[in-house]
């Protein structure tokens, strides 16, 4: 007998407090009024959100890098490597006249 009256109570209060949330996004609802936006924010929001046109942006961003990627063929390539070697002392040949290296 115990167990019904504690979940009758339980019960009780879970559809109170379900309640009082609903009544209390009603009177949210009601006391917010709606903003009003003009034809120029309307098209601002628009193309600010629009999927296609994020879309179309991405579109032409890889447009632009292919046609980058293609030029650079046109250009011309240039290379160039160079070392530079200096020796402490002097090497001659056996006859000591001809020098082997600088």
């Amino acid at each position: 007998m115990m167990k019904k009256i504690n979940l009758f109570i339980l019960i009780f209060i879970v559809l109170i407090s379900g309640f009082s949330n609903i009544c209390a996004q009603e009177s949210e609802q009601t006391t917010s009024l709606p903003k009003s936006y003009s034809l120029d924010d309307l098209y601002m929001m628009a193309l600010r959100r629009s999927e296609k046109i994020k879309i179309s942006n991405e579109d032409l961003y890889i447009a632009e890098q292919t046609k980058k990627k293609a030029l650079s063929v046109l250009v011309p390539r240039f290379s160039a490597f160079g070392n530079y070697t200096r020796y402490s002392e002097e090497k001659t040949a056996p006859d000591k006249v001809t020098p082997i290296q600088p």
